[in-house]
């Protein structure tokens, strides 16, 4: 494995003050590339909106575009999923995706 896609699919790491904590994505990311991995972040990972990782818009894109994306070897779901992006995934696609990392 080379390449880590991670995206943020749910809750957003926040600050006290309830803003983005960057230090600690940072961090995060920085002890991904340090085991020698690649790393791809998508939009979701920067964005907060409330207590979320941007709007629902954003992350149902980015878990979609996660599972499509033949150029990782790993979608790292940041913080969990969250239910209320299901309905808009395309199950057909995430199934096949899903099925080929277990071949």
């Amino acid at each position: 494995m080379e390449k880590i896609l991670l995206f943020a699919p749910a809750g957003q790491y926040l600050t006290a003050d309830n803003e983005l904590d960057t230090e600690r994505l940072d961090r995060i990311a920085a002890g991904i590339r340090a085991k020698g991995f690649a790393l791809a972040e998508l939009p979701s990972v920067r964005s907060a909106e409330t207590r979320f990782a941007g709007s629902d818009e954003v992350r149902l894109a980015d878990a979609v575009a996660a599972l499509a994306d033949d150029s990782a070897d790993l979608a790292l779901a940041l913080r969990g999923v969250c239910s209320r992006i299901f309905p808009g995934m395309n199950s057909r696609r995430a199934e096949r995706s899903l099925r080929a990392t277990r071949t």
